[in-house]
């Protein structure tokens, strides 16, 4: 059978019940991390990484200092008037790195819709002559001219299309971490939206990038 609990220990315990509920409107407390290194050697791992990116075009070189960048979020200067030192610093390099996507990737480039791989020879004497076929084969020297002249605009137009391919595989996510890493820098290190929104709008950043880096801040 069951016992009915005495009406002043059920207000006691409901009392105590609220008491130790959090409030319904609390905000959950941030982790943050101990950095792994100054805000100087981070910048200047970052910046390396970008020079070797600016030399070579090899995009892993790239994906290195946005993935040097990003290792710090969620980390708080044990100084605490470095904090917006680091936020700044992080503001700067996330539009300097995604600056290289506005100029390495041409308006017109579609992933879906490569160059083909190879130029149709010419005819000759109303015969098509057979797909491979090499230049040297063509007896005629202004046809044989301009099929060479196509096919090097051809590599041209490939070598451009997978260099532009390589920096559109990792685009999205880079802008993706940009967006975790700027939110830690306004939410965590203190440094103002508005601040953040004057860069972004000031910053060499092709319009798509943008919109997704505001969409990113404002989750």
């Amino acid at each position: 059978m069951t016992r009915a609990i005495p009406p002043l220990l059920a207000v006691l315990l409901l009392a105590g019940a609220c008491a130790s509920a959090p409030p319904a409107n609390a905000q959950p407390k941030m982790e943050t991390k101990p950095m792994s290194g100054t805000a100087a050697a981070i910048e200047a791992e970052v910046r390396k990484a970008l020079a070797e990116y600016d030399s070579s075009h090899a995009v892993s070189t790239l994906q290195a200092a946005s993935d040097a960048l990003a290792r710090e979020d969620g980390s708080v200067p044990p100084d605490p008037t470095q904090a917006l030192v680091l936020a700044r610093m992080q503001l700067n390099l996330w539009v300097e790195i995604l600056g290289r996507f506005k100029d390495g990737v041409e308006p017109w480039f579609d992933p879906d819709n490569p160059p083909p791989t190879a130029v149709a020879p010419p005819e000759i004497d109303g015969a098509q002559m057979m797909p491979g076929t090499p230049p040297s084969e063509i007896k005629d020297a202004r046809i044989r001219a301009d099929y060479e002249a196509r096919i090097a605009e051809n590599k041209r137009r490939v070598a451009a299309f997978t260099a532009m391919f390589r920096l559109h595989a990792i685009r999205a996510t880079t802008v993706e971490k940009a967006a975790g890493s700027l939110r830690d820098a306004r939410d965590l290190l203190g440094l103002p939206a508005t601040e953040i929104a004057t860069a972004l709008a000031a910053g060499r950043l092709a319009a798509p990038d943008r919109a997704a880096l505001e969409a990113g801040l404002a989750r």
